[in-house]
């Protein structure tokens, strides 16, 4: 079962019960940041090009902040990499919790690792890199 809720002007959180959250951020200069749970089905991707598709052309969001760290940031990433096509105006970033994760992209990607990050224990670069997308968005 499919639940999207607005959470507050900024934030959807798309939950898939019983226990799985996905989170897009909305930020006020029209960058969106998407993070979510590792196993996500593919089920979710039609539901995500349809959002994705409403930020860009109803809310003027033209730059996108994606993690890195599961299903749900692999499919955002390629709904943002097909979508790109019909709307070339768009951005996207991908944000890098670990520098290993580095080889799985290519040229073609804006990827990015935050210096922030290099501080941080591996157990907590997940969260950070989380909040950096979101406090960097602003």
């Amino acid at each position: 079962m499919w639940d999207i809720s607005q959470f507050s002007d900024f934030c959807v959180i798309i939950t898939i019960y019983p226990t799985k959250e996905y989170y897009l951020i909305m930020l006020e200069n029209y960058t969106a940041c998407f993070f979510g749970h590792r196993d996500s089905s593919s089920e979710l991707m039609p539901i995500l090009r349809t959002e994705i598709e409403k930020l860009i052309t109803q809310k003027g969001v033209t730059s996108f902040y994606i993690g890195t760290n599961g299903n749900f940031d692999v499919m955002v990433h390629q709904v943002l990499k097909e979508i790109k096509e019909q709307h070339p105006q768009i951005e996207y970033t991908v944000v890098l919790a670990y520098v290993n994760d580095l080889y799985r992209y290519n040229k073609d990607d804006n990827v990015l690792l935050p210096e922030e990050i290099d501080n941080v224990p591996n157990r907590f670069a997940i969260p950070a890199r989380n909040n950096w997308m979101i406090d960097n968005g602003l």
